[in-house]
């Protein structure tokens, strides 16, 4: 079973506490400084109305960053697909000689 530890996170002046796995606590914590960063960057750029203003731009901000990577990966799997037929087809006709 993995080890999970308690972690307290302060993401916009408020605190969540999480139990995560013990090798994923450094990326937690890189997650909510680029959160906090990207929220203040937001913040001093135009003038939001509240804190959920900023929680949205964020969020969407991550998730077209995540649909964005999610594309490249496919695209990549593609080609290397590719690749490996090219390389079978390649082997087919050598054994066939």
């Amino acid at each position: 079973m993995e080890e999970k530890i308690g972690i307290t996170l302060q993401i916009a002046q408020r605190n969540y506490d999480l139990f995560v796995k013990k090798e994923e606590e450094e990326i937690f914590r890189q997650a909510t400084d680029t959160i906090n960063s990207t929220m203040s960057a937001y913040a001093s750029k135009k003038a939001y109305r509240d804190r959920q203003d900023l929680m949205v731009m964020v969020l969407l901000q991550a998730m077209v960053s995540n649909k964005k990577m999610e594309l490249r990966l496919k695209d990549f799997a593609e080609q290397d697909c590719q690749k490996v037929k090219k390389i079978d087809n390649l082997l087919d006709s050598i054994l066939k000689q």
